[in-house]
């Protein structure tokens, strides 16, 4: 199983700005003047070491993670992130009209929608696109996003097949249909605390688990929620979790329906979850506020869970994480 992370801001796409461009500009500048100019084979390896975040960017695109299952593929969310991925698929069958896409979407805020109208396998005859929500009104909402008023191109325009479902209300699916995903490939859903409501996910085959929750907020839940969300994540290989804001910001803003590093540590720790990935940032803050949060959430894992195996990063644009059978 292999996650690739397309878009991870959340609330609005944010690109990087000329100030953070030159800032970066700047410290190459210095690390080759110290390090002196790699040669063309090492280039790759002199970049990789740059000190964080200069090596690695966290990138501005809103909330897309794909996953990929031995061929099959399984997208969460449809933020800017997932133009960059449909150009990627127009290089297979989705280029052919012979793609076959499944989409499950949190919500409709538009950070996990707004990418959805430059996809580009919809606009390809012969691909079929498949929208997977916990809201009966879906095909609706996405409509209304392309009317006339705010896009030129209208639903109904679309050359690809596009087919919606809800979730049935014991809230599980069996993947194993149409000579798709392996026997056993089943995702469940639940619905997560957050304004206009949000579901998260829960994808598993025989011997892997992954649980994509973005938008949650979990302060303030009674005893019996707590533990609803804690079956939910029990045990999964990754989580990736909304982290949109720092601790401190996440108790003044308790009604915007997200968390925190140090709460998704919390929760990762005390249900046995192996990988944290932090999701969902803030687009105001800075690359260099969230690798300070990761180290944050890193720090705090280590004083209060310290016999605890769990791994913590962040999630960045073009990341992509392999998952090893258990």
């Amino acid at each position: 199983m292999k996650v690739t992370f397309w878009g991870v801001r959340g609330s609005l796409p944010c690109p990087l700005a000329p100030a953070d461009l030159r800032h970066f500009q700047k410290t190459l500048i210095r690390e080759m003047r110290q390090k002196g100019i790699p040669a063309p084979d090492d280039e790759d390896r002199f970049l990789e070491e740059l000190p964080s975040p200069m090596g690695h960017l966290v990138g501005g695109n809103t909330s897309c993670v794909e996953v990929n299952l031995k061929g099959d593929t399984v997208i969460f969310d449809a933020g800017s992130g997932i133009r960059l991925l449909g150009h990627r698929m127009m290089n297979g069958p989705c280029g052919r009209g012979e793609g076959k896409v499944k989409i499950f979407l949190s919500h409709t805020h538009w950070d996990h929608i707004q990418g959805l109208p430059y996809f580009a396998p919809l606009y390809v005859a012969g691909n079929h696109v498949e929208i997977f929500s916990g809201f009966a009104d879906i095909a609706a909402r996405l409509s209304q996003q392309q009317r006339e008023e705010f896009f030129p191109v209208p639903v109904s325009a679309l050359g690809a097949k596009l087919t919606y479902h809800t979730f049935p209300p014991e809230g599980v699916i069996n993947l194993h249909r149409e000579n798709q995903f392996a026997p056993g490939t089943t995702i469940r859903a639940r619905e997560l605390h957050h304004p206009g409501g949000a579901f998260g996910y829960r994808l598993e085959t025989p011997d892997k688990a992954i649980v994509y929750a973005a938008d949650g907020d979990y302060s303030g839940l009674s005893s019996e929620q707590l533990d609803e969300y804690s079956q939910f994540f029990r045990g999964a290989d990754l989580l990736i979790l909304d982290a949109q804001f720092s601790f401190r910001e996440a108790l003044t803003h308790r009604d915007w329906g997200h968390a925190s590093g140090i709460l998704g540590v919390n929760l990762a720790s005390q249900t046995g979850v192996k990988r944290l990935a932090l999701f969902h940032h803030s687009p105001d803050y800075s690359d260099q506020m969230l690798y300070d949060l990761s180290e944050e959430a890193q720090a705090y894992k280590r004083r209060y869970f310290p016999a605890q195996r769990l791994e913590i990063f962040l999630a960045r644009e073009g990341l992509t994480v392999e998952l090893d059978p258990r």
